[in-house]
């Protein structure tokens, strides 16, 4: 969540708090709490709304945002689904369908959805990622790689699409174009661990030395969770004297 969500949050309380059939006012307080890590509070507040707004296909989109952020992908595909029988056609209910279809390995269906997202919205970088990731999970190398280029073209800060950009060139053996893409999508933050862990094993044959760099980030990584883990053990429970008895 972002500091203006965390802002945001004490207002819509108090707006709600005065107004409880404000159906914006109590969607976007639950948005702010889900994207906030609160996805406790986030149920809290939706279960407050009246049944005629928790059957809007707006309300719906939420509360399939709170089933991802509780990792129930069968949970918010249920929702989506009502969303789209209430007369939903938007891009992000397509590209959400398509995320839940993913989550729950179905393929095809997750192809459809992303493809039905194109035609609502033809430049759209979130579903040409959404289909890069379907043709990778099916072994379509060539045609992810396009996806991807499709999705980056559109917006170049799009991390994950860099990042599955990668994963294709590498698959497909060029080596220097997948290392390009995957420091372009570490740059953006994105998946760090992971990312220092396919450079170091790309660099290897070519650059032993660039390898040595980020195995030794891995490595530094490793040892500041081993000290921290170390430092926890040793701090005494809550309440207990550090005398001797």
């Amino acid at each position: 969540g972002t500091p203006q969500e965390a802002k945001a949050v004490p207002l819509l309380t108090e707006l709600l708090a005065e107004d409880r059939g404000n159906e914006w006012c109590l969607l976007t307080l639950a948005r702010c709490q889900i994207r906030l890590g609160k996805p406790g509070e986030a149920r809290a507040t939706l279960e407050t709304a009246p049944p005629a707004i928790r059957q809007t296909g707006q309300a719906q989109l939420v509360f399939a945002e709170l089933a991802f952020a509780e990792n129930d992908p069968a949970a918010a595909l249920n929702h989506l689904q009502t969303a789209e029988r209430s007369g939903g056609s938007h891009p992000l209910l397509f590209n959400q369908l398509g995320r839940a279809y993913l989550l729950l390995k179905r393929w095809d269906d997750a192809r459809s959805a992303f493809q039905k997202s194109i035609e609502a919205e033809p430049d759209n970088p979130a579903a040409f990622d959404g289909l890069a990731r379907v043709h990778l999970e099916c072994g379509e190398v060539d045609r992810a790689v396009e996806e991807s280029l499709h999705a980056v073209g559109l917006i170049h800060f799009f991390p994950e699409a860099h990042y599955h950009l990668a994963v294709g060139l590498e698959r497909l053996g060029k080596a220097p174009e997948a290392i390009l893409a995957y420091e372009t999508a570490l740059g953006m933050g994105y998946r760090k661990k992971l990312i220092h862990c396919r450079l170091a094993e790309l660099y290897r044959p070519i650059d032993p030395q660039k390898a040595a760099k980020h195995e030794n980030i891995l490595r530094n990584s490793r040892k500041r969770r081993v000290y921290r883990a170390d430092i926890n053990s040793r701090l005494p429970p809550a309440g207990s004297s550090n005398r001797p008895a």
